[in-house]
């Protein structure tokens, strides 16, 4: 027989593994680094570690005179597997959560122990079956993983550049027309995820008087720019853009089937050159980044990370992964209180000593959710707030932002008035489609017009200011004397994530 007892210790080791091959479907294994795939199977062979001692204590003192270690680990191994699906199960009794607090889990927690017990006392007349059931299983899902791994990440198809066609020049900065010069400012890039425009803001009383902040900001020597746009309505094509100063993907474009070529892997992967790395060399610029828990910063030849915290970094990668299981609860008593807003922490109390010919990227995961303000502008991590109270909670970090982001100018500018400093929204917001109805907003568009408001020399205020994300890098280096550069065209796509049927192509807006 195939299947019998000694096969069970092969099988009960690759249940530990196949949460980590689920993990990476079609939806993760596009947006993955292939670095973080190797923390989350180090993550699981320790879980697998610290489970292996727990049942052979356990079996010595407790279970061997009931049946074999061998069995015993097999029916823990299963009993951990179905763990990565506790929040799904928890789901279905979401209705006593919301009456009872701490109910749905309790009765979840039973429905585990009486299966786990009685696996054990049915283990002779279910092994043979559940050794079937598991191997036959376990091959499925390594086949499952091999084709999508395959389909993602090996096949050259999905890996060729951008095709090339008379709109190239609109996927391409021609990094030819971009010298080292003689005016030398440090470059700030502030973007505030999800920040929509002062118009939409005053609209849905977000702000009560959008002139009110015009002036404000005008006296703080920030000018904002109307009718702004971003050009993706997706924070890894929008801020690609960015940096790129050109369109990452065109609707003409291949379909992609992953984010490798966009932000943040494709400033993470030094191997492989882009045009941003190019205009560091050119421009012969320093890279400053400092991240946040989507996406962490990690040194390389061209990077400088402002907020290296490598064990913040391990815990956050790894947390995703086990989202849905039990073992997410052991994540709350790792010391990480921050997590959310660190990134706002460090520009409040900013101190980090910079030279005159950097640039920095800091990406600030708000004011979008996970809401980390109250009405006093305290930062506290994880608010839980009622749906309806939505906009109130939005509105509270819109307003103390504008005033974090007009401190943080003010100390920049104190240190060099010649500075420049733009602070714009990777993409706009919007709210449900009757809160938009409401207030005679259009729920997609509003995901374009986003804020935008700059710091710049003197000597570049005749110049004329971007009307979209991917010509604020074109921007800063005309103001710095590049004035071969020229703007492109403002386009606007519409863009998918990995669960729609659309995703790999975007859709240009009329």
């Amino acid at each position: 027989m195939i299947f019998n007892v000694r096969n069970s210790n092969l099988i009960s080791v690759l249940l530990f593994f196949v949460p980590v091959l689920s993990f990476l479907d079609k939806i993760n294994l596009p947006q993955i680094l292939i670095s973080d795939i190797y923390l989350i199977i180090l993550s699981q062979i320790f879980v697998l570690v610290v489970f292996y001692l727990i049942s052979l204590i356990s079996y010595n003192f407790i279970f061997k005179n009931f049946l074999s270690f061998k069995i015993f680990f097999l029916i823990n191994a299963t009993t951990i597997y179905l763990f990565f699906f506790y929040k799904n199960f928890k789901s279905l009794l979401y209705i006593l959560h919301e009456k009872y607090y701490l109910f749905d889990d309790l009765i979840i927690l039973l429905v585990y122990i009486f299966f786990y017990f009685l696996l054990i006392k049915f283990n002779k007349k279910l092994k043979d079956f559940l050794l079937r059931f598991l191997s036959i299983f376990i091959v499925l899902q390594f086949v499952f993983f091999a084709y999508n791994f395959y389909i993602y990440k090996i096949n050259p198809n999905n890996q060729k550049e951008l095709t090339e066609n008379k709109l190239n020049y609109l996927s391409t900065l021609n990094t030819n027309l971009i010298n080292e010069i003689n005016n030398k400012e440090a470059i700030f890039f502030i973007i505030l995820d999800g920040m929509m425009s002062l118009d939409n803001a005053e609209k849905l009383n977000i702000v009560k008087n959008k002139n009110e902040i015009l002036k404000i900001l005008e006296k703080n020597d920030l000018k904002y720019r109307k009718n702004f746009t971003s050009n993706y309505d997706a924070s890894y094509l929008s801020i690609a853009s960015l940096l790129q100063g050109a369109y990452p993907v065109l609707e003409t474009s291949e379909r992609y089937y992953n984010r490798d070529k966009f932000f943040p892997v494709f400033i993470l992967d030094q191997g492989k050159d882009n045009s941003f790395f190019q205009i560091l060399r050119k421009t012969n610029k320093d890279f400053n980044w400092l991240g946040n828990s989507w996406a962490y910063c990690q040194d390389n030849l061209y990077i400088k990370c402002v907020n290296s915290k490598k064990t913040l970094k391990f815990f956050n990668k790894v947390q995703l992964f086990y989202f849905d299981s039990i073992f997410i609860y052991l994540f709350n008593f790792y010391p990480i209180d921050k997590k959310n807003y660190d990134t706002i922490d460090i520009i409040k109390n900013f101190d980090v000593k910079f030279d005159k010919n950097d640039i920095f990227l800091i990406h600030i995961l708000s004011p979008h959710p996970p809401y980390v303000f109250n009405k006093n502008c305290d930062l506290k991590d994880n608010i839980k707030f009622e749906k309806n109270l939505e906009v109130e909670y939005y509105k509270y970090a819109y307003n103390c932002l504008i005033k974090i982001i007009i401190n943080f100018s003010n100390k920049i500018n104190d240190i060099n008035k010649n500075n420049m400093i733009f602070v714009l929204g990777d993409h706009g917001w919007s709210f449900s489609k009757k809160i938009m109805n409401d207030h005679k907003l259009d729920p997609e568009d509003s995901r374009f017009k986003t804020f935008f408001s700059y710091k710049i020399p003197n000597r570049c205020n005749k110049l004329n200011p971007p009307n979209s994300i991917v010509n604020a890098i074109r921007f800063a280096f005309i103001c710095q004397g590049n004035d071969e550069l020229k703007y492109i065209e403002d386009l606007q796509f519409k863009t998918f994530y990995e669960n729609d049927k659309n995703y790999g192509k975007v859709f240009l807006r009329k």
